[in-house]
């Protein structure tokens, strides 16, 4: 597992949104996923911070970063 950033590389500037897909292991210890919308890898990382709590995740539960 690895905080988002860790998978920069995988996310694209742009000028709109665009939509990743998010996998992580939750609270549970289970397989999650999300889906959020991003200009840029800071865009992507300041969402999943806000998220976290929400979906009982921990910041460093990535498991990857995929564009929808």
């Amino acid at each position: 597992m690895a905080n988002i950033m860790e998978f920069k590389n995988n996310v694209k500037r742009a000028t709109k949104p665009i939509p990743y897909l998010i996998g992580f292991v939750n609270d549970k210890k289970m397989e999650d996923e999300t889906e959020l919308n991003a200009k840029d890898a800071n865009d992507l990382a300041e969402l999943w911070q806000s998220l976290c709590k929400e979906l009982r995740a921990e910041e460093n539960s990535v498991t990857y970063v995929a564009r929808a």
